[in-house]
């Protein structure tokens, strides 16, 4: 029953650092001026979330081995990985959020144009 328990939760672990990964490229990719810089940004935001998810595991290591200033270190490093996602999955969801709000207002200009040359066709 452990192993499947931690199988489940290690898929789950792994599902979400893609979702992570995914959002975080995505958002970055898009902050850049031009092509190569677009994929600087998108490398190092994947960078980025690799290391938060092997640091944890350096932690507890260094932790272990009673390596408590390095376990600090690593702690800090890992708090800038956390708040860097964080701002990163922000700005994805506002992002994503402009665009389904910016979609929706055409359609719904779109409507009131058809609306109204209906409108006048039927008075005219």
């Amino acid at each position: 029953m452990q192993r499947l328990i931690t199988g489940v939760c290690l898929a789950g672990a792994m599902l979400l650092t893609a979702a992570s990964i995914y959002m975080n490229w995505s958002f970055w990719i898009g902050q850049g001026n031009d092509a190569s810089s677009s994929q600087v940004l998108g490398a190092v935001s994947i960078g980025i979330d690799v290391f938060k998810a092997s640091l944890p595991l350096v932690i507890a290591w260094a932790w272990s081995a009673r390596l408590r200033l390095g376990s600090l270190i690593g702690l800090m490093f890992f708090t800038g990985c956390l708040v860097f996602s964080l701002f990163s999955a922000i700005g994805f969801a506002a992002s994503s959020r402009g665009a389904v709000t910016g979609s929706r207002e055409a359609v719904s200009l779109r409507i009131r144009r058809r609306s109204a040359s209906c409108g006048r066709s039927r008075n005219g």
